[in-house]
């Protein structure tokens, strides 16, 4: 399955949430999600974005262990993903060591998610950048470029403002900025 994806800061939170729900969307519960990224390479932000593959350990709820591999297709926010629940944290983390990836970075966040037609919308709370939207499809195939257009189209209509928006994942986002 092919995930596409795109985010903006948000500077007016409240108002997006506003507008989402008077379209229909209705919010879930916050869920907090803390994620270790792994990669081949690690150590600058140049380094660590060169890596084709990145894999991700993240924990949903203090319980839920989820294990995710994200390749790269055109773009940061463009990837081949397959994810799939384990039970053990620490015998995953084995694995990957064993695998030769090291920590890259973490990402810890609490989300608020709803749903509008085919896309996935979440509002993000991240610690070390603040509030964040995004909206995410699931494809199999199509222009992910023409897709992720489309969808910022629907991002301007709610307000956000297209200087806001970002191409970096959140763990590539802490990196450059932890490097100035």
């Amino acid at each position: 399955m092919k995930e596409i994806e795109v985010k903006a800061r948000l500077k007016n939170k409240d108002e997006v949430m506003k507008k989402l729900e008077s379209l229909g969307c209705v919010f879930e519960k916050p869920i907090t999600q803390s994620d270790v990224v792994y990669a081949k390479k690690v150590g600058s932000f140049k380094e660590y974005d060169s890596n084709e593959v990145f894999l991700r350990v993240r924990v949903k709820n203090n319980s839920k262990i989820i294990f995710t591999a994200k390749q790269r297709i055109k773009n940061g926010l463009d990837k081949l993903e397959n994810e799939t629940e384990v039970t053990n944290k620490k015998g995953i983390e084995g694995i990957l060591a064993m695998l030769g990836y090291k920590e890259g970075t973490r990402v810890n966040k609490t989300l608020r998610t709803a749903h509008y037609q085919a896309y996935e919308i979440c509002i993000d709370e991240i610690e070390e950048l603040g509030s964040f939207i995004e909206m995410e499809s699931l494809v199999e195939d199509g222009d992910s470029e023409k897709i992720q257009e489309e969808m910022f189209k629907f991002l301007a209509s709610l307000g956000v403002n297209s200087k806001d928006r970002v191409f970096l994942g959140y763990d590539l986002q802490i990196l450059k900025a932890k490097e100035g």
